[in-house]
């Protein structure tokens, strides 16, 4: 449940869960490694502890929305989009995405965010969905996309040759 993205060179681990405690417990770490050197380092954590959270690398920034969170006695869908800039090492909140969703794919278009596919929660009756929203981060704005063909919990995408490709959930 970590999501990893490329940035300038770096690989980046962002959030996942410590399987070993009990409840499951989301993480805010963020490791960094750098092929170049082979070398690992931890990162600026998250501004909250989150796991199954997609993650994209757009215009040198990473960007990572929802995700689940843990609170009390249960999980619950974060609603909130984090965007990190490594050149100046610090995280801000971003509009949340609209459809409150975890274990979702995250990839890229036309310079856009898009979120695929994942699991509901809204109703404490889990959903797997097939809606598709894109982030525009000139604008800010959030959009709706055509559904996808049919609906998918953790599938996992990649954009290549001009389109997105969503494998699996």
């Amino acid at each position: 449940s970590v999501s990893a993205v490329a940035v300038n060179g770096l690989v980046y681990a962002i959030g996942g869960f410590n399987f070993l405690l009990v409840p499951d417990t989301p993480l805010s770490s963020v490791e960094v490694y750098d092929p170049a050197t082979d070398s690992r380092s931890e990162g600026v954590p998250l501004p909250v502890p989150r796991g199954a959270a997609p993650a994209v690398p757009l215009g040198g920034t990473i960007y990572v929305a929802r995700g689940f969170g843990y609170e009390g006695s249960s999980y619950w869908f974060m609603d909130r989009m984090d965007v990190f800039d490594p050149q100046t090492g610090r995280w801000t909140q971003l509009p949340s995405l609209p459809t409150g969703r975890s274990l979702a794919a995250g990839s890229v278009s036309a310079e856009e965010f898009l979120v695929l596919g994942g699991r509901n929660d809204e109703a404490k009756a889990f959903q797997t969905l097939d809606a598709a929203e894109a982030y525009d981060p000139t604008t800010a704005v959030w959009s709706a996309l055509a559904p996808l063909p049919g609906p998918r919990e953790a599938p996992a995408a990649v954009s290549a040759s001009g389109f997105v490709w969503l494998a699996g959930g």
